[in-house]
């Protein structure tokens, strides 16, 4: 997934709203501090599946939403193609989520 200021801004509001540091929420997600601070500072440009996987776990949301969010609402995921993809992938195990998440960004970066 691509790393995008609205989802940094996300990141870091929905720590704050869970009155969490970085390194609790690095703890809760079995990622490390560094992953989080690159993710915040810009710096990961694609976040890995696992760490997308871990986001989503936390956040207690969708890939789909998550996917929303980082692309800033400019995209309805329920009508873009990559949105139609996740909302299937809601009926898979994780393994096929990031499967079908993969298959997505290829389409995607196909259209570019």
């Amino acid at each position: 997934m691509k790393n995008s200021k609205q989802l940094r801004t996300w990141l870091v509001d929905e720590a704050a709203r869970k009155r969490m540091s970085q390194a609790e929420m690095a703890r809760r997600t079995n990622k490390s501090a560094a992953t989080y601070s690159r993710i915040l500072k810009g710096i990961t440009k694609e976040i890995n599946h696992e760490t997308v996987d871990a986001i989503c776990k936390w956040a207690g949301i969708s890939h789909t939403a998550l996917l929303s969010i980082a692309q800033g609402g400019k995209k309805n995921p329920a009508t873009s193609a990559t949105g139609k993809l996740l909302a299937i992938s809601e009926d898979l195990d994780a393994q096929g989520q990031r499967k079908l998440l993969e298959f997505a960004q290829l389409l995607r970066d196909a259209r570019k």
